[in-house]
């Protein structure tokens, strides 16, 4: 598990099937991310050997964060969204990308969770050439959109509870500015 970014605000929870996050460090591209949200990176090809749970995962994840935002990545989906529905009072939001499902099934969450409550995203990556990997600029840049787009949504339920609100202006300016500096570096607006 690699752990990166402020010590409190928003905390992005990645659940990497590929192992992208290699040698204790972030992708390149996610790295900006961390200089105003903290970043999870849970590498399961190693956590399928050494056997941890969704609930370690929760039980290791560092204090001082508001509720957490899920990014999981094809065959992760359903365990972000099992971890999303077993700890509602930690889980914020869920982005899907790639989910192990067709995109034009927009009823398969629903029926896998059965949850009004839970706000979840889709990302698709696919090109020509096949799907493109989590650290792809392209790929940075929609989950990003995407976790904008369900902070922005908050469940009626949540709005009564103390602690949980939308990010912060600063977390939404740090979202935004990351987003420009990467279509930024790619000289083209995604």
């Amino acid at each position: 598990m690699v752990v990166k970014g402020p010590e409190h605000g928003p905390l992005v929870v990645m659940l990497d099937p590929a192992g992208d996050a290699k040698h204790d460090e972030l992708p390149a591209t996610w790295r900006p991310l961390t200089e105003d949200i903290g970043v999870v990176w849970w590498r399961l090809p190693s956590a399928r050997r050494t056997g941890p749970t969704g609930d370690q995962l929760v039980d290791n994840l560092p204090g001082g964060h508001d509720r957490v935002h899920l990014v999981a990545v094809h065959d992760t989906a359903l365990l972000a969204l099992s971890l999303a529905v077993s700890h509602r009072d930690l889980v914020r939001s869920v982005v899907l990308v790639d989910p192990p499902w067709p995109e034009h099934d927009l009823d398969a969450v629903d029926r896998i969770v059965h949850d009004p409550g839970l706000v979840v995203r889709q990302v698709w990556t696919d090109t020509a050439e096949g799907r493109l990997p989590i650290g792809h600029p392209d790929v940075v840049a929609a989950v990003v959109r995407a976790l904008v787009s369900a902070d922005a949504e908050q469940p009626a339920d949540m709005a009564a509870t103390p602690g949980v609100g939308p990010l912060t202006r600063e977390a939404w300016r740090a979202l935004h500015t990351t987003l420009l500096r990467l279509t930024g570096s790619l000289g083209r607006n995604l």
